[in-house]
């Protein structure tokens, strides 16, 4: 989750048989991120992201987003999103706010902040033509929407293994 407004950078980790973290990373004098500080995460989450129409960090897991403050290391109340579960990354556009999210189902999904409702046409398109096999992680960018892939069962020589696909947006 990178914070633009204050060149901060959030990194989280999963728990794999030990503690989730999130690590806050600020650049040194070469103009590289560099670990500042870290917190142990109070629970697991799949997807993080950076709104800056509200200056917040968001976590989610499966069905549930929560704001998540770490100079406090609080997670802000619980909610979801009609419709929307299994994420396993999510963003927000620094145009509109609205949240983008992809999931276990290897879809892209887009909901309004203020209403907490998926947008009309944003209702899970489908990423497996674009060859996504496991949906990691979203990033918007301008118009285009980057998506990382975590299928490892692609052999280490195959283009497609861990690739980011871009999906211009309109």
């Amino acid at each position: 989750a990178y914070d633009a407004n204050a060149d901060i950078l959030y990194a989280f980790s999963g728990s794999t048989g030990g503690t989730p973290t999130v690590f806050r990373l600020t650049r040194d004098g070469n103009d590289r991120f560099q670990v500042q500080s870290w917190q142990p995460m109070p629970s697991e989450w799949t997807g993080a992201g950076w709104r800056a129409a509200d200056g917040r960090t968001y976590v989610a897991n499966d069905a549930t987003i929560r704001s998540y403050a770490f100079t406090r290391n609080r997670l802000g109340p619980a909610f979801s999103i009609p419709g929307l579960s299994g994420i396993f990354g999510l963003d927000f556009d620094n145009v509109t706010g609205d949240l983008l999210a992809v999931n276990t189902a290897q879809r892209l999904w887009r909901a309004g902040m203020g209403t907490r409702r998926l947008r009309p046409g944003w209702n899970g398109i489908s990423l497996t033509g674009f060859g996504l096999a496991y949906t990691r992680a979203v990033e918007v960018i301008g118009r285009q929407v980057f998506v990382s892939d975590g299928y490892a069962s692609r052999g280490s020589s195959d283009p497609m293994n861990h690739a980011v696909f871009v999906i211009g947006v309109t």
